[in-house]
């Protein structure tokens, strides 16, 4: 459905309503009826060019006039057609008025919840050739807008005004490359990864781009030439700055960029499987020169006769497909080490307990699940719980990564957390698809660890393209 159409019924329907028994008629003070919450939206509407009129000529009251649009303009409590019409005054009114809406307009577009309102700002922006706007524009296109179509959405027809004839993941990219706003930057490399989920184009666009200075740009160039890798998503973007920005990162990015060149020649890696690279470059460095063949190999040899345990609770369509000889083909060569270093770590002397001593905690708490995060501190393993926040525990089927967890797992293997609320989850095993999300937006190498029976947990890896690969159980006492 059109957003504009869409529009277009919303307002007719309103207008058709009528206004507890009375019609519309001049009051004789229409800045009045404007700013009266009690009148219904219709007469609201009518009267706004009527009020612009009446303080034609008056300075007062023309200020007045506009500080009472500009409050109906932005208060979400409004009626979607009112607080258009008002919009729509504030950039027809000319000199500062019209500025300080536009300013307020791009600065509230990427959160506005009203369609009405986002249709009438896109429609004003791309009108008047308001390319300042494009970054708003591609904030508000990232969310994803129920019951309207990709292709019918305002902010692409937008977009395709202000730029005709260029495509929407090149506006993005431009915004991301060119751009000074952070926000607006991150948000537009989301929407280029939409349309280029395999990273192609961008890795063209990039090649032989510079822009002096930038921080982000500088960072990507050293994760291609040094990692082999390119961030997908803004999360991960900002990921690779906290890295880029920690004076203590020296030995740790010359350590992985060391790995990444033992890599066979032609694959390509993903910033997730850096700390894996670094892992086996220290503990089986021969697997950094094995072909994917020959590490899909080790890892099938590695699974042959443990005990898997499938997710049956959502629809047959939504359930992953999690064994090895299923997912093989949609595995690179980094997801393949990824699975056999969180495998190996996993299954080292004392995590399986630990893990199994976090799943009994989590067992006992009904606010949340638990999770955190896997790290290699020299030759040993780490499972590090990271509580979420009393204001995030959002029940005891979802598992929140608090700010503190995010921050502390720069270096870390990957992120983790437990379906437990009882010892017989078999039925819950693996990601949910919220889990999968999750992991999509974050871009990190994730493990799900699901009670079967008591003292003992299956192991499924999953990875922001959507694979799952299940490692089989782990148990109190061995592996």
């Amino acid at each position: 459905m059109k957003e504009s159409f869409w529009v277009v019924v919303v307002v007719s329907g309103l207008l058709g309503v009528g206004c507890a028994g009375r019609a519309y008629t001049p009051s004789g003070n229409a800045l009045a009826d404007v700013a009266d919450a009690k009148l219904n939206p219709r007469v609201r509407i009518e009267a706004i060019p009527a009020a612009v009129r009446q303080s034609d000529g008056n300075e007062s009251l023309m200020s007045a006039t506009y500080l009472a649009l500009d409050k109906i303009a932005w208060d979400p409590m409004e009626h979607p057609s009112l607080r258009s019409g008002a919009i729509r005054a504030l950039f027809e009114a000319g000199g500062d008025t019209t500025l300080r809406a536009k300013d307020t307009a791009r600065r509230l577009l990427p959160k506005e919840r009203s369609r009405e309102v986002v249709l009438t700002i896109c429609e004003a922006a791309s009108a008047g050739g308001w390319h300042e706007f494009e970054g708003a524009i591609l904030r508000s296109y990232v969310r994803p807008v129920k019951g309207v179509e990709d292709k019918d959405r305002a902010e692409r027809a937008a977009l395709a005004r202000l730029r005709p004839g260029m495509e929407v993941p090149r506006i993005a990219f431009d915004v991301f490359a060119s751009g000074t706003v952070t926000e607006e930057r991150l948000d537009a490399w989301d929407v280029v990864h939409r349309f280029d989920p395999t990273g192609t184009a961008r890795r063209a666009w990039l090649t032989g781009f510079s822009r002096e200075g930038d921080e982000i740009i500088a960072a990507m160039d050293a994760a291609r030439r040094d990692l082999r890798a390119m961030p997908r998503s803004s999360k991960e973007v900002q990921w690779l700055l906290t890295i880029r920005q920690d004076p203590k990162s020296g030995s740790w990015w010359r350590e992985a960029t060391q790995a990444a060149a033992l890599v066979p020649a032609g694959e390509t890696l993903e910033l997730r499987h850096a700390e894996s690279l670094r892992w086996a470059s220290r503990n089986q460095p021969a697997w950094l020169s094995k072909t994917r063949s020959d590490l899909i190999e080790e890892l099938r040899g590695r699974l042959r006769g443990r005990e898997f345990f499938s997710r049956t609770v959502e629809t047959q369509d939504r359930r992953p497909r999690d064994r090895l000889e299923q997912i093989e083909p949609r595995l690179a060569w980094g997801d393949v080490l990824q699975a056999l270093v969180l495998d190996s770590v996993i299954r080292s002397p004392g995590v399986p307990d630990a893990l199994l001593r976090q799943a009994e905690l989590d067992r006992k708490d009904s606010t949340t699940e638990y999770g955190g995060v896997i790290e290699a501190v020299g030759t040993a393993v780490k499972v590090v719980l990271h509580m979420p926040r009393p204001s995030e525990r959002a029940g005891d089927s979802t598992f929140v990564a608090s700010p503190e967890m995010i921050a502390a797992s720069t270096y870390s293997l990957a992120h983790f957390h437990f379906h437990a609320q009882n010892w017989r989850q078999q039925e819950y095993a693996g990601p949910s698809p919220q889990d999968l999300e999750y992991a999509a937006r974050y871009g990190r190498a994730c493990v799900v660890l699901t009670a079967v029976r008591e003292g003992e947990l299956g192991v499924d890896y999953y990875q922001p393209e959507g694979v799952v690969v299940d490692l089989g159980t782990i148990r109190s006492g061995g592996n």
